[in-house]
């Protein structure tokens, strides 16, 4: 049995551990996905709306242009949606955030 290492560059939010299947019924909204990422072990879960996979060893880059004007304040009403379709009350600051992965 391998592991498989990748890595994730995801604008969005971590949040609580969460089922999938809660996810997956619950009305998140068009644009927000999620996404669970981690240790072998012990993933963790997050909203996100934009995400690229970043295979370890190799790079990605973004540009700022290659987003429009106010794409940002979109995604971080999006993610607040989110957050509340799921009834957490208390949520960090959506960021571009980079998550390794093994599994």
């Amino acid at each position: 049995m391998g592991m498989y290492t990748s890595a994730y560059l995801a604008y969005g939010i971590q949040i609580v551990d969460t089922e999938p299947g809660i996810l997956e019924e619950a009305n998140l909204g068009a644009g927000v996905s999620f996404l669970y990422a981690g240790r072998y072990d012990n993933d963790m879960t997050f909203l996100v709306t934009e995400w690229h996979n970043v295979d370890l060893g190799s790079s990605k880059a973004l540009s700022p242009q290659y987003f429009a004007d106010g794409q940002y304040a979109v995604w971080d009403e999006l993610l607040k949606k989110a957050a509340g379709a799921l009834d957490l009350s208390h949520v960090h600051q959506p960021a571009w955030l980079v998550i390794a992965d093994v599994d």
